[in-house]
């Protein structure tokens, strides 16, 4: 059965190069990536969630921006890092399955396109189990709000149902690994960078899954 989650088991982290005089305190994410230590880390998202009274407030205080090339490339010029949803809306309404993951991923380039003109590298970041979190929707469900979201990016299908039929997540165990970092190689195409992320996306999610709660699951790039 399909099913929809609210965000995705992939996404990528931009790693800027520190700035000279750029010592924030740290945080979660120098914990879980110390690699970032001493730099600013911020989650982007998308545009049209800045647009809703209140959550646009909260997302901005829990260190959220707007997914858009000039926020984006703002925070980059200031030696921040960045965790990018890359598959966006679309793959949320991809659903989820119980026998493979699956991943929107073979059109989107322009996160590639922007590390590569910033000189940032990509660090691919699975978070298995992650899709698993929400009740399974059916797929005309899925297909009405594909439906809707080509005229208003809305993302994930309303309402989001978890635990006691609120939006509160199943408590399912998260698995998540971290790759390492990819920069463009001199001379390297737009198109072969995008692949050389995709082939490690796929090493990373192979290398791993044997050690998760399904480890037959498959990975599906759409």
């Amino acid at each position: 059965m399909a099913g929809c989650s609210t965000g995705s088991p992939c996404f990528a982290v931009m790693e800027a190069t520190s700035i000279e005089g750029c010592d924030p305190p740290p945080g979660l994410f120098d914990i879980w990536f110390p690699e970032l230590r001493n730099k600013e880390f911020f989650g982007g998202i998308n545009d049209a969630m800045f647009n809703i009274p209140v959550l646009s407030t909260l997302m901005s205080l829990n260190g959220m921006i707007p997914c858009n090339r000039k926020s984006v490339e703002k925070k980059l010029a200031r030696g921040d890092s960045l965790g990018l949803i890359v598959g966006g809306i679309e793959e949320v309404l991809e659903g989820t399955h119980e026998e493979k993951d699956v991943l929107y991923l073979k059109n989107r380039k322009g996160f590639v396109k922007v590390a590569m003109q910033n000189n940032v590298g990509l660090v691919p970041v699975y978070a298995f189990g992650e899709n698993q979190l929400f009740q399974h929707e059916p797929n005309w469900r899925l297909s009405f709000w594909k439906f809707v979201n080509n005229f208003i990016k809305v993302g994930a299908p309303f309402p989001i149902v978890g635990r006691g039929g609120l939006p509160i997540p199943f408590r399912k165990e998260l698995f998540i690994v971290v790759g390492e970092p990819l920069f463009a190689q001199a001379d390297e195409t737009l198109d072969e960078f995008h692949a050389r992320y995709i082939r490690a996306v796929e090493d990373l999610f192979q290398e791993h899954v044997r050690l998760t709660a399904n480890p037959q699951k498959k990975l599906e790039i759409v």
